[in-house]
């Protein structure tokens, strides 16, 4: 029988250890990196402030915005920004998907 408490806190363990890794690959390609605290609200087209969740006995946590990374890169006289979200499966969801396109399509008339 599966303990769906201990499933939950390793794939939240290992969720927030992939996240880290894949932080530390893009740094060392020389990005900076930094967590995304926001998150498309695809009702209103627009870039809105991701809600905290309590987790009871830790607190209030910081949002879970989508994607979870923001980088930029600077190359000659400008910048390269990207998005990333960290997937195990490399699958999005039909949601994020739309999120996604939005972002680049206008995200930047927020």
């Amino acid at each position: 029988m599966v303990d769906y408490k201990k499933q939950g806190a390793k794939n939240k363990r290992d969720g927030a250890a992939f996240e880290l890794k894949v932080r530390k690959k893009y740094e060392l390609m020389g990005w900076t990196v930094a967590k995304w605290g926001n998150n498309v609200d695809l009702e209103n087209n627009c870039i809105v402030a991701a809600k905290n969740k309590f987790i009871p006995g830790r607190g209030l946590m910081p949002g879970l915005g989508f994607p979870d990374f923001v980088m930029f890169k600077r190359r000659a006289e400008h910048y390269t920004l990207a998005f990333v979200e960290c997937k195990t499966n490399n699958k999005l969801t039909k949601i994020e998907k739309q999120k996604l396109d939005w972002l680049t399509k206008e995200g930047h008339k927020c």
